[in-house]
């Protein structure tokens, strides 16, 4: 299981066996939003640098990352491992999986909320106060249609079942926060 947390300062990438044990830290920069490659040979990742985000690919074993491009957030693989997928401010895009010049797929409202699939990118539009809702990005067409229109905002993550009948994605109920007063703190 590949997961990010922060047990110190800087947000990290861990490996653990889906049957339990110890965490064993995979990035030796700061990592986030990442995702394995469909052979489970690779871990492509966002890191946050001086100006901007970059993304990477690093062994799923751990050791060096190289820079694949800057200025993208996520990374997902493409269904025959030879792109990877890719977001910032101006839309969606794929680089070659081994590093080279991106190709603007789709200009468009992306948040990391996108789920390929062999002819297209699922995504969910909207951010934390209006109604989101699913569309699907034909990339034969270059056309978009809605999927889905739902009644509450979306949260980061989408994922699409094998045989599309299905979506899973993250939708807010409800959002607040509480002030607290805590005594005797030192």
């Amino acid at each position: 299981i590949l997961f990010g947390a922060r047990p110190e300062a800087v947000a990290s990438l861990y490996v653990v066996s889906a049957t339990g044990g110890t965490p064993r830290r995979l990035s030796k920069i700061p990592a986030f939003w990442g995702s394995w490659s469909h052979d489970g040979k690779w871990i492509y990742f966002t890191s946050y640098g001086q100006s901007r985000d970059s993304l990477y690919r690093m062994p799923a074993s751990g050791g060096d990352a190289v820079q694949l491009g800057k200025g993208w957030l996520g990374a997902t693989e493409s269904v025959d491992g030879k792109w990877v997928y890719s977001f910032d401010s101006g839309g969606l895009w794929k680089l070659p999986a081994v590093g080279g010049q991106p190709i603007l797929v789709s200009k468009g409202e992306f948040h990391g909320d996108f789920a390929l699939v062999e002819d297209g990118v699922y995504y969910t539009t909207g951010d934390l106060t209006r109604k989101a809702a699913v569309l699907f990005y034909d990339f034969a067409t270059g056309k978009t249609k809605v999927v889905a229109q739902m009644e509450k905002p979306s949260f980061r993550g989408i994922a699409i079942s094998p045989d599309r009948r299905w979506v899973l994605l993250t939708q807010i109920v409800h959002m607040g926060s509480d002030l607290m007063l805590v005594e005797n703190f030192r």
